[in-house]
C-alpha cells in the first residue's frame, strides 16, 4: 500500500493507492420451487468445485407452515455427503442427496416429504465452502481538506454580507474538485446537513421556522382585521348618530328666520312698533 501527497494537492490531502486483498469463503446459495398438485417443493444448493470441498456452517429448513429447523455440518464429515447424511438423520421432512447441476457442479438437493403447497420449502443457508475463496481488493477512499466555506472562499463580513474569493475557489475546484463534491454531497455532509435544516425550517414543516412564523402572521393578520371590523362598525355608528344631529341641527336654522318674523309681529302688535299702516 503507498501513501502519497500530490505537489499540487491541498496540505493535508492524502491519496492511497491499496493493494490490499481480502478473501473470504464462498456461501452457498439456495432456490427451489414451490409444491404443486402434480409435483412436490424440491430446491438445491448453488454448486461447489469439487465433492470434497470443506464446508461450515449451518442450514435452516422449514416444511410448509411448520417449525423450521437448523441443522449443522456434522463434525466429522464437512462435505455435501455429510451435511446430507445430518439433514436425512435430522428428520426435517426433507430428503437431500448430492448430484450436479447444468454446468456438472456438485450440488445438495432437497425433496420436501408433504405433497402439495403445504410442503412448500423453505430453505436458508449458512453454508459456506471454505475451499473455494473469492478475493477483493480493498479500495481506498480519498481524503480531502475541504470541511467548511471557507475552504471554498466563502467567507461572511461583520455587515453579514458574503464576500467569495473566486481565485480561491478556482483552486479548491481544479485541486480537489471530488472533495469538493463530497463536501455537498456525500452522507452527513455540510451539504447535506444544510439540506436537511432548510427542509426543517421551511414552510412544509409544521415546526419549521417559516411555518411558525406564516402562522404568526396569519393570526396576527386575523386579529388586525377583526380590530379593523369592530372600528368600522363603531365609526358607522358614530356617522349615523352625527348625521341625524346635523339634520336636527339643520331643521332648527330652517325654523329659526321663521320664529323670528313671529317674534317682530308679536313686538309690533304689542307696542305699535312699525305697524303697516297701509
Amino acid at each position: 500500500m503507498n501513501c502519497f501527497r500530490r505537489p499540487q494537492e491541498p496540505a493535508g490531502a492524502l491519496r492511497v493507492n491499496s493493494s490490499i486483498v481480502a478473501t473470504s469463503d464462498t456461501p452457498l446459495t439456495y432456490s427451489g420451487t414451490a409444491g404443486s398438485s402434480t409435483a412436490a417443493s424440491t430446491g438445491a444448493l448453488s454448486g461447489v468445485a469439487g465433492t470434497g470441498d470443506a464446508l461450515t456452517g449451518s442450514v435452516s429448513i422449514q416444511v410448509g407452515s411448520g417449525t423450521a429447523q437448523t441443522v449443522n455440518m456434522p463434525p466429522l464429515d464437512h462435505t455435501l455427503s455429510g451435511l446430507a447424511d445430518a439433514i436425512n438423520k435430522a428428520e426435517t421432512g426433507v430428503k437431500a442427496s448430492v448430484g450436479t447441476n447444468s454446468a456438472g457442479l456438485p450440488i445438495l438437493s432437497f425433496l420436501s416429504g408433504t405433497a402439495g403447497s403445504v410442503g412448500t420449502l423453505k430453505v436458508t443457508s449458512n453454508i459456506l465452502d471454505t475451499t473455494k475463496t473469492s478475493s477483493k481488493t480493498l479500495n481506498y477512499t480519498n481524503s480531502s481538506d475541504v470541511s467548511g466555506l471557507g475552504n471554498l472562499g466563502i467567507s461572511v463580513n461583520n455587515d453579514g454580507s458574503i464576500a467569495l474569493d473566486a481565485a480561491q475557489l478556482d483552486s479548491t475546484l481544479n485541486t480537489d474538485y471530488g472533495g469538493v463534491v463530497g463536501f455537498f454531497q456525500s452522507a452527513n455532509s455540510w451539504g447535506q446537513t444544510f439540506a436537511n435544516t432548510l427542509t426543517s425550517g421551511g414552510a412544509a414543516a409544521g415546526t419549521g421556522v417559516l411555518s411558525l412564523v406564516s402562522s404568526s402572521n396569519r393570526s396576527i393578520e386575523a386579529t388586525l382585521n377583526a380590530d379593523i371590523a369592530k372600528e368600522e362598525t363603531q365609526i358607522a355608528a358614530q356617522q349615523k348618530s352625527l348625521t341625524t344631529e346635523l339634520n336636527n341641527a339643520n331643521e332648527i336654522m330652517q325654523a329659526i328666520p321663521s320664529q323670528l318674523q313671529g317674534v317682530n309681529e308679536l313686538y309690533s302688535a304689542i307696542s305699535g312698533y312699525n305697524q303697516n299702516k297701509g
